[in-house]
């Protein structure tokens, strides 16, 4: 498990001051409002800290500036970058639910059997996409959406299907 976690993803730049939108992963966003350093991590998967200097909302939209960048122009670096916060200051889990990063790794299983592992994550256009590496090294898409996924056990990496079809 990495000790960071993707919170949110920055867009694009917002009036001139050199704020920046910020998109958070989860419906809630109170968590980023404590957040004083961050880890901006860019598409290339290159890692700079940022110290933030303000937060607001706009209406429904997350507004973030960080130390450094005073104008739209120096802000275009920013877009798509992914903001990581160590796991401690990370949105708070309710009961039932998983870090999308922890399911990486997971021993995928039907019944007791274990049909293989989730090699990485893909965001589809309904649901979160895990590509599960197979026993027989084929890889293939498994949707994580109720229909398909029993339950997790994030401790023990696992994760249960409802169904074996949808890796045959």
């Amino acid at each position: 498990m990495d000790d960071l976690l993707a919170t949110a993803t920055i867009g694009a730049s917002f009036g001139v001051a050199g704020e920046v939108k910020l998109y958070p992963n989860n419906p809630s966003s109170g968590h980023l409002k404590k957040l004083k350093t961050v880890t901006l991590e860019s598409p290339d998967g290159t890692r700079r800290q940022v110290r933030i200097v303000s937060m607001r909302k706009v209406g429904e939209q997350l507004v973030v500036k960080f130390e450094g960048f005073d104008s739209p122009e120096a802000t275009r670096v920013l877009a798509r970058c992914v903001l990581l916060v160590p796991r401690d200051q990370a949105y708070r889990l309710k009961e039932g639910e998983v870090y999308a990063a922890d399911l990486v790794g997971c021993s995928v299983t039907w019944q007791g059997k274990a049909l293989g592992k989730v090699a990485s994550l893909i965001d589809g256009p309904q649901a979160l996409l895990l590509e599960v590496e197979k026993n027989d090294g084929t890889k293939q898409f498994v949707p994580y959406m109720a229909p398909f996924i029993d339950g997790v056990d994030s401790e023990g990496k696992e994760i249960r299907l409802k169904v074996d079809w949808i890796l045959q």
